[in-house]
């Protein structure tokens, strides 16, 4: 497709292909971003075409977030916008939304953007794709009330609130990242269903943005399930997705992760590497600014402040008290 469009001489046709070729390497992990980025923006300014020259600024962020330059991605993503408002682009403000809350958490910065996101469903109403967002957000704050009372809106009659559209994957992500943190056995079987599709792809957001391995959030979801085989093998591809695309943001979550889920199958032979790979995603994750991770880590270490994977040694809905240290 793409030689075909480039011996039409077609720049509308070529810049679409390019886009969905882009997705496809971001789905693969594959690291040829760079030269693609400079093509498109190339064709878009000899077109002019507001779409397109949105686009390019909008695809920017990603190669900036996952080095762990979060001050220059939080530049582009606001260029990004201002591209988008100057031309009316529809969704410019939705993309934004996801840049800011992704950078925020990575910040450990989620309490400045709650009452936003609040705010924002109370206009757009119930059915608003941001309210996965929310429930994350409580999850994230400690506040498992409010969460679990999001989670289980959103999964009355098999998730049918949540739109089978573009942000499909990025709700079932946020999604499985609350229901571990509910300890939800039952509906993480469900989202375990829902995500198996992707397990060798990263989790695209639209075009130009992705939230790291699909084998990161099945790791967790097998895990909270004491599936320990399924979550280990999901954990090793999200590892080598994750290094394998340069992603340091996203290796840092899959190797603490990782390291949870060892500690609390229970088997001696794990302890060395999970304290490994919880060094590792503390060190990376104090080194790119990462607060957020960085004071899961360290609370981790000071007891069970966060919720546990259950342990092998017990039954139901018991977790096991692990510690890093």
């Amino acid at each position: 497709m793409l030689g075909l469009a480039r011996r039409l001489s077609d720049k509308r046709l070529l810049l679409d292909i390019l886009e969905m070729r882009y997705m496809d390497r971001m789905a693969l992990g594959q690291r040829d971003a760079g030269d693609f980025i400079e093509e498109h923006a190339r064709l878009a300014d000899e077109l002019k075409d507001p779409f397109y020259l949105y686009t390019t600024a909008s695809i920017r962020v990603c190669p900036a977030l996952l080095a762990g330059r979060l001050g220059e991605a939080e530049q582009l993503a606001q260029r990004a916008l201002d591209v988008g408002q100057r031309h009316g682009i529809g969704n410019a403000e939705g993309i934004f939304g996801i840049h800011m809350f992704t950078f925020r958490r990575e910040q450990g910065r989620l309490r400045e953007i709650a009452p936003v996101v609040r705010h924002f469903l109370l206009e757009q109403g119930e059915a608003a794709a941001w309210r996965p967002g929310l429930a994350l957000i409580y999850a994230d704050l400690g506040l498992m009330d409010e969460a679990r009372a999001e989670f289980e809106t959103l999964a009355a009659d098999d998730f049918a609130a949540v739109a089978r559209d573009a942000l499909w994957q990025t709700c079932l992500a946020y999604l499985a990242e609350v229901c571990v943190a509910l300890g939800d056995t039952a509906l993480a079987a469900r989202l375990y269903e829902f995500l198996l599709p992707y397990a060798e792809l990263n989790v695209l957001v639209g075009l130009d943005f992705y939230l790291g391995a699909s084998g990161r959030y099945l790791g967790q979801l097998a895990a909270s399930m004491a599936r320990w085989d399924e979550a280990e093998a999901h954990f090793e591809h999200a590892l080598d997705l994750d290094e394998r695309t340069g992603a340091q943001v996203w290796l840092a979550h899959s190797r603490y992760q990782y390291g949870r889920m060892l500690l609390a199958r229970g088997r001696t032979r794990d302890r060395e590497r999970a304290r490994q790979l919880t060094a590792l995603a503390l060190a990376t994750s104090r080194e790119l600014g990462m607060s957020g991770l960085a004071a899961r880590i360290v609370a981790s270490d000071r007891g069970p402040a966060v919720p546990w994977y259950p342990s092998p040694l017990n039954s139901g809905r018991e977790q096991a008290q692990c510690r890093y240290s």
